[in-house]
C-alpha cells in the first residue's frame, strides 16, 4: 500500500501574492478596534495610521500597535489581548 498524497490548503493570495490585507488597502477613513476581553475600543484616523507606521504595513500586524495602552495582556503568551477589527476588510470590497 503506498501513503496517502499531502493534501495541502493555501490561503486566498491577490496579484502581488500576499495574503494579507496592507493599511494601504483600507478605504475607510477610521479604522475601528475594540477588545473582546475587556470594554476597550477606539477609533483611529487612517491617514494618521499610515504616517505612523506606513502603508504597506499589513493589517495584523498594526493591530499589535492597537491594543489599549498598559494593556497587561501585550506579550502573553497565554492570555492574549482580545484586540480585533471592528470592520474588517471584506473580500469582495472593491480596493
Amino acid at each position: 500500500m503506498s501513503p496517502r498524497p499531502r493534501v495541502t490548503t493555501r490561503r486566498a493570495r491577490d496579484a502581488d501574492g500576499r495574503s494579507f490585507y496592507r493599511l494601504a488597502d483600507e478605504t475607510r477613513a477610521t479604522v475601528l478596534v475594540e477588545c473582546a476581553k475587556c470594554d476597550w475600543r477606539a477609533a483611529f484616523d487612517r491617514d494618521e495610521l499610515v504616517a505612523a507606521h506606513g502603508a504597506d504595513r499589513p493589517m495584523p500586524d498594526l493591530l499589535e500597535h492597537l491594543v489599549r495602552p498598559g494593556c497587561a495582556r501585550i506579550g502573553s503568551s497565554w492570555d492574549r489581548c482580545g484586540v480585533y477589527y471592528v470592520e474588517p476588510i471584506e473580500a469582495d470590497t472593491p480596493r
